[in-house]
C-alpha cells in the first residue's frame, strides 16, 4: 500500500488534520502547490521550533512552528494559509 494513504480508510482523502497528526507522531511529508515542491517535517530544536515547513531549494522560505497548532494558523504559501488552500494540495510521499 502507498504510504500517502496512511490512517485514512479508503477513498477517503488525505485531510488537513490527518497531516498534522502524521507531523506529530514524526513523519515528513512531501507535497505540491502550483508547480512547486514543498516539505514539513519534525526539527530537533525548541529555539527554533519543533515543525518545519519549506519549499525544496529554497532557503528563504523556511518556516519554523513551535507545535502544530501554531503551523495550522500560521503556515503560509505565498501568502495563503497553507489549511486553507490543502483541498489542492497534491501529497508526493509521507515518510
Amino acid at each position: 500500500m502507498d504510504d500517502r494513504y496512511r490512517g485514512r480508510k479508503r477513498g477517503e482523502k488525505y485531510n488537513f488534520d490527518l497531516f498534522l497528526t502524521h507531523l506529530q507522531m514524526g513523519h515528513d511529508i512531501e507535497f505540491s502547490y502550483k508547480g512547486e515542491q514543498y516539505a514539513a517535517c519534525r526539527s530537533g530544536s525548541d529555539e527554533e521550533g519543533r515543525y518545519v515547513l519549506y519549499r525544496f531549494y529554497d532557503d528563504a522560505s523556511v518556516q519554523h512552528f513551535k507545535n502544530v497548532e501554531f503551523l495550522r494558523e500560521n503556515a503560509v504559501i505565498n501568502g495563503e494559509k497553507l489549511e486553507g488552500i490543502w483541498e489542492v494540495v497534491e501529497v508526493d510521499k509521507i515518510f
